[in-house]
């Protein structure tokens, strides 16, 4: 390979442009790397303004329209075919792979939504994320080639992919958490932190029937729960707010930029996290470096995650009375009636820690 392309044309906001930053920041640092690399960005993203562009081998070049379905149709399955060659290693950080024949091409796998079970009230609150599952296992079924790398973010994934697609080429890779740093929490118990975007695998339900179960069940009332989204937003989050606008407890904030998020993680002592559908959850790897309290749904991806995290509590996937009864704990500061929830774990020995272990790893399999 003479040359490496990486296409992140579609991450412009939450966990995807975190990826996207931290690859960028990986590969800034490799001073090492002298094969041109060409970076295919959102236009919206000011990559000069945020970073030390001094490695004259990366080359940013901004896509000027908003990413909607129809324009990453055309760069994915037009566009990049047509710059396609033998001598170029394709990296794409879209989920999905492009629609090549010529150069090699990893594609970095991110979004969970091929694992999802379909419900009717989904294609309500969320017609165009269910749109986009078909859309992703009819793109993985006809375009996946057996030379292409994935990589995944968690050993279940590979093992559910491999079931779903027959394939065999899979690395697993943690996703590289930019701050490694620990800080001492000080927030209050009874307050409780869900940062996420607004969609409908978020299942911010199952926290509002346990703020409910709280409130008028077990008269339990001085606490608050933070939901970073606004009712406007999309169908999904008028519907959150519609069910949870009724309790004082629950507040809207708004998406938060890092500043803030980094507040909160500060003066919340407790995370909660029930999503059914993540590929790592990286809220869960930053409440740990603040020493939180985290209540998680028990699913493959929190257990593997939190493996050797000691604050930890898991609840049930539908049972918001578990859920309320682990934060009526935390609120009333009664840890010790609560039953642990401890697991016989695996190490990890083969997953990749971070960007520079799959960097060096993807060069020096590609590159000569």
């Amino acid at each position: 390979m003479k040359k490496i392309k990486v296409v992140a044309i579609s991450l412009v906001d939450g966990g995807p442009l975190k990826i996207l930053e931290s690859f960028i920041e990986t590969l800034l640092k490799k001073k090492n790397l002298k094969i041109p690399i060409d970076i295919y960005i959102n236009s919206k993203i000011n990559i000069k303004e945020k970073y030390n562009l001094k490695n004259k081998n990366i080359k940013f070049i901004k896509i000027p329209t908003p990413i909607r379905w129809i324009s990453r149709i055309y760069y994915e399955f037009f566009y990049f075919k047509k710059i396609d060659d033998k001598n170029i290693l394709w990296f794409t950080l879209q989920d999905i792979p492009l629609n090549l024949k010529k150069g090699k091409q990893v594609i970095y796998c991110h979004n969970p939504i091929h694992f999802y079970k379909i419900k009717v009230k989904d294609i309500i609150l969320e017609p165009q994320s269910i749109l986009r599952l078909i859309f992703y296992k009819l793109i993985y079924l006809f375009f996946l080639s057996k030379k292409n790398l994935v990589v995944v973010q968690q050993r279940w994934i590979k093992h559910k992919f491999r079931k779903i697609y027959n394939h065999k080429k899979i690395t697993v890779a943690k996703p590289f958490v930019k701050d490694n740093q620990t800080y001492s929490n000080k927030g209050k118990s009874n307050y409780f932190f869900y940062p996420s975007l607004p969609r409908f695998q978020k299942n911010h339900k199952i926290i509002i029937e346990a703020v409910d179960y709280l409130v008028n069940q077990r008269s339990v009332t001085n606490f608050k729960v933070f939901f970073t989204i606004k009712k406007d937003e999309n169908i999904y989050a008028r519907y959150v707010y519609y069910k949870g606008k009724k309790f004082k407890q629950i507040k809207f904030i708004g998406r938060l930029n890092y500043k803030r998020m980094q507040e909160y993680y500060q003066k919340s002592k407790n995370l909660i996290f029930p999503s059914f559908l993540e590929t790592w959850g990286l809220p869960l790897s930053e409440a740990a470096k603040y020493k939180m309290r985290i209540l998680a749904i028990k699913l493959p991806y929190t257990i593997e995650n939190l493996a050797y995290y000691k604050k930890k509590f898991f609840f049930e996937e539908n049972d918001y009375k578990h859920l309320a009864n682990l934060m009526e704990c935390k609120i009333l500061n009664k840890e010790k009636l609560i039953k642990k929830n401890f697991f016989k774990y695996r190490k990890f020995d083969n997953s990749l820690q971070n960007w520079n272990e799959l960097i060096d790893q993807i060069v020096k399999k590609n590159v000569n």
